[in-house]
């Protein structure tokens, strides 16, 4: 009796329903019975009338519709409720309904979705509540909304009991067939994340193969050790294998909202302590002794009860950071992790204070060097005992070669990590794919080394899915290919994440990253296609090209790791030269570790940008593979600093590289048509990058001009250039709009033209400078060549986690002809060309049966590189003779990307005008494929 009063305690009870129809007819005077539409807040509407039919409409701005129940007619409770809507089935999409659930969350999701077809009909469609409250806990005092900006809604009726007609979803298999979307062979579509029945209808028609859950172990055992609850991943599970869909389980443990409270408060719990403020996260220590066992036993927990059941396309490991990526923990502070654990102290910074990491690098140092003598000597340090190493600040190192060894051991640490969830998990998982998520750009802060994390996991069958794209495809490129670079490499697969939003343009570009570097996996967060209908119409257009190719890349760009654990600022220089190169020709991505072991075999040419430090190792690996018939094309920085090592010797440098004379200029620069009267140059968006050269970084949004409407800008470095076209034949006026932080002035900030000074810029925040150019400063030339000279700041000085050099934020630059200034601003293309004469004669070395090039350390070095580039693809005996070239198809630097395969060329043209190219008409912002070619 006792039991079975127990058992009736934890049941929920459903409330007595009444028989009544709820109903409101919605329009200018929304009548009904029961049921009342507040307009308010995020979920205001308004009156409309859609094809003759009045209704109302989620207003802009507003992302909800919300229903109220009269509790006079339908007190408070517990129901089985069904909520039959009508609406404008005006695109394709899908309407989530949350609802007040009784026992459980105000905004609970059901599992039937309002499935928009694009049918341009009016349609209806029933969805179920159960346990509904009905208690007014939503906004406005309300018990359930309809969640999609824009809908349409004329009817909304509520019943206790279920219609006849009634199924999970309403889908018309008719309406999916005619919506169906094929997608190539070898390549899997996921979208995250979970979904009911609906969704995963919606999903397979449009060709997805899986969908990804975030599986934490929080999820699992929450109620307290050893209470395993697995109903929302069978639930989840059951309706993917209704749908014929795939499951990628995202399988995390260490960050802190993917462990139980009972962990996070027992003494097993180890926390990362940062260095900067020696305070606790509640992100797991990877250093932690204790934490494996319990790793183990949850991922043998959940291999034990999906396994074997056929539904797992691949396994996605999360094995530490905020978010489960293979990086420290990198902020941002808040945001939806701490909706779990709480608030948690993180940032970007360095991890390595805890105990436990404090002994384990004081262990690899004693392993390194043997004793306290070789390390003060190494460190230049006094150090009496080795018992007193410690963790340090990079930036406070004592010597190079100190913090190389404190980065390099950080990083090193994570790899194994990394190794090491991936071998217990083949251990739970022996025929299922493995996908270990790592994220971030390569910034040793962060911890992640893609192509040691590619060579230690690729033995266990493992591949690596990297979570850092948006929508820009030359952005996208230099973040993603050193992963696709190194998993092809080592024999292994991998695929590709947005880190968020990803605009409609982004929809293509995507596609075209994934399946142009060779990726077997391509993932999209579902708003990323159902944000509208140009996202939709972008993915359905583009799906065709979505398969698993083999692309043939015979450049490669060097990546600098020795320079970017001593100068962190330097892996956006290197990304900027890959993106300048990239415009030209393909690129695979190698470093220390490819070059060393695992070059890929078709690379012939090696670029090697942004490199003013390396390791004597890696220099003397390039130096074998020029030697065995290959070409090395250099290019200093600004100051001439071209791979001295840590220690400062150039021994290496000068074993490689020619020395050019002082003074020597390669770049020829040119105007293709008529000088204008006027030029603007919109710095920060489309194009911008053919007028700049020198110091610049990437494109960002102009927050510092909070009155101009998508204000955009670039931040450079000391020694920025651009570009400027202009009739030379009168007096000109050079205008600036630009922001200078205080730490840059005083300067001076010096303003050049053709070399000679004509202003400095001297004003705290953003100013517009004018300065005049004199006819004789142009010299008859149609091109002016501005240079600044600039007093940088580092933001990470100042309590911020930017690490960049920065000298000016320049939103506008401008150069009018005086009397002219008020003209049309007029469009014209500058055009530069490398003197190939001149850098065979002065700036190329043989060296076995290969050779290597150097260009000279001026501002025009990356187009410079770019272009020598392509010379050496197509001509390499001009540089050793012996050796054989081959035409590089469409190198051209004009926002046209190529991928050659066996099979063809791929082709994206991220310009936002159509081209035709090889006979192919290439749309804007969309893909083209050349047959054979």
């Amino acid at each position: 009796m006792l039991l079975c009063a127990a058992l009736i305690a934890a049941t929920p009870l459903i409330a007595q329903a009444p028989a009544e129809l709820l109903w409101i007819d919605l329009g200018p005077a929304n009548p009904g019975l029961g049921l009342s539409i507040p307009s308010a807040g995020d979920g205001v509407n308004s009156p409309d009338e859609v094809d003759g039919q009045a209704c109302r409409r989620v207003a802009p701005g507003s992302s909800y519709l919300y229903v109220a129940v009269d509790n006079a007619l339908v007190p408070a409770g517990d129901y089985d409720v069904y909520v039959t809507v009508e609406f404008y089935d005006g695109r394709l999409g899908l309407a989530a309904l949350e609802y007040d659930r009784a026992g459980g969350q105000a905004y609970t999701r059901v599992d039937d979705m309002l499935l928009l077809l694009g049918s341009k009909q009016w349609r209806r469609q029933t969805v179920h509540m159960p346990h509904a409250a009905l208690s007014h806990r939503e906004n406005h005092g309300t018990d359930f909304r309809l969640c999609l900006q824009g809908l349409a809604v004329r009817r909304i009726e509520v019943r206790f009991a279920q219609p006849t007609d009634y199924r999970p979803g309403q889908l018309d298999p008719a309406v999916l067939e005619a919506i169906r979307t094929r997608i190539g062979e070898g390549l899997e579509l996921t979208f995250g994340n979970d979904v009911g029945p609906a969704e995963a209808a919606l999903y397979r028609a449009l060709g997805v193969t899986s969908v990804e859950s975030y599986v934490t172990w929080q999820t699992v055992e929450d109620a307290g050790q050893g209470k395993w609850d697995w109903s929302r991943w069978d639930r989840q599970v059951e309706i993917l294998e209704g749908a014929g869909l795939k499951w990628v389980p995202f399988l995390i443990a260490g960050p802190a909202y993917a462990n139980p409270k009972w962990f996070r408060e027992s003494d097993q719990s180890h926390p990362y302590v940062c260095l900067e403020h020696g305070l606790p996260s509640k992100v797991e220590s990877l250093w932690s002794p204790t934490l494996r066992p319990w790793i183990q036993r949850f991922l043998a927990e959940f291999a034990n009860r999906y396994r074997d059941r056929g539904v797992i396309e691949s396994v996605l490991l999360g094995i530490t950071g905020i978010y489960g990526e293979s990086i420290y923990p990198a902020g941002p502070e808040g945001g939806w992790t701490a909706d779990i654990p709480g608030p948690y102290h993180n940032h970007a910074g360095w991890w390595a204070a805890d105990e436990y990491a404090r002994a384990a690098f004081r262990q690899a140092m004693r392993e390194s060097y043997g004793n306290v003598g070789a390390v003060s000597t190494a460190w230049g340090t006094d150090l009496r005992s080795l018992d007193e190493i410690e963790p340090f600040l990079p930036d406070g190192a004592p010597s190079p070669r100190a913090r190389l060894d404190l980065v390099n051991w950080y990083v090193k640490t994570m790899t194994d990590w990394a190794a090491w969830w991936v071998e217990v998990t083949r251990e739970c998982f022996p025929a299922t794919e493995i996908y270990l998520c790592t994220g971030g750009d390569g910034n040793p802060m962060l911890g992640a080394d893609f192509s040691a994390q590619a060579k230690a996991i690729a033995p266990f069958g493992a591949g690596i899915r990297i979570t850092n794209e948006a929508s820009d495809y030359a952005a996208n490129f230099s973040i993603t290919r050193e992963v696709a670079t190194a998993c092809r490499a080592f024999g292994t697969f991998f695929g590709f994440e947005p880190a968020g939003e990803v605009n409609e343009d982004g929809v293509v570009a995507r596609i075209y990253n994934a399946t142009a570097s060779g990726a077997r996996q391509l993932h999209y967060y579902s708003p990323n296609i159902l944000q509208s209908d140009q996202a939709m119409d972008n993915f359905r257009a583009n799906a065709r090209f979505l398969q698993r190719r083999s692309p043939v890349v015979s450049a490669g760009i060097y990546l600098p790791k020795t320079t970017w654990a001593l100068d962190p600022s330097a892996i956006g220089r290197c990304f900027e030269a890959a993106r300048t190169v990239r415009d030209r020709v393909d690129l695979a991505f190698v470093d220390r570790t490819l070059v060393g072991e695992a070059m890929p075999a078709e690379v012939r040419v090696l670029a090697i940008a942004a490199a003013p430090w390396i390791e004597q190792p890696e220099a003397r690996a390039i130096e074998r593979w020029v030697e065995a018939g290959h070409i090395v094309v250099a290019a200093p920085d600004t100051d001439g600093l071209l791979m001295r090592t840590p220690e400062g010797s150039d021994t290496e440098r000068d074993a490689l590289f020619a020395r050019p004379p002082a003074g020597l200029s390669l770049m020829r620069v040119s105007l293709a048509g008529d000088p204008p009267r006027r030029f603007t140059l919109l710095v920060g968006q489309g194009d911008d990058a053919d007028y700049l050269f020198g110091d610049w970084f990437g494109h960002e949004a102009g927050g510092e001009w909070p009155d101009v409407p998508g204000a955009t800008k670039r931040w450079s470095g000391a020694k920025p250039g651009v570009f400027l076209p202009i009739a030379a034949d009168g007096d000109a006026v050079l205008t600036l709009d630009a922001c200078l932080s205080g730490h840059s002035v005083p300067g001076p900030n010096r303003v050049l033209v053709n070399g000679q000074p004509v202003g400095e810029m001297d004003r705290v925040g953003c100013a517009t400078y004018s300065f005049p150019v004199p006819r004789a400063i142009l010299a008859g030339q149609p091109v002016a060549r501005v240079t600044f000279e600039l007093k940088t700041w580092r933001p990470v000085d100042y309590g911020m986690n930017d690490r960049r050099d920065l000298g000016v934020a320049l939103r506008t630059i401008e150069i009018a002809q005086v009397g002219h200034e008020w003209d049309a601003a007029d469009h014209a293309r500058v055009v530069t060309s490398l003197d190939a004469d001149m850098l065979i004669t002065h700036c190329a070395k043989r060296i076995g049966q290969g050779a290597t090039v150097v260009l000279p350390a001026d501002l025009e070095a990356l187009d410079g590189l770019a272009q020598a580039v392509v010379l050496a693809l197509e001509r390499p005996g001009i540089f050793a003779p012996g050796l054989t070239g081959a035409p590089v198809p469409f190198a051209e630097a004009d926002g046209m990307f190529v991928t050659q395969t066996p099979q063809g060329l791929l082709l994206f043209n991220s310009a936002p005008v159509g081209r035709t190219v090889g006979g192919a008409a290439v749309p804007a912002k969309g893909m083209a494929w050349l047959e054979g070619q």
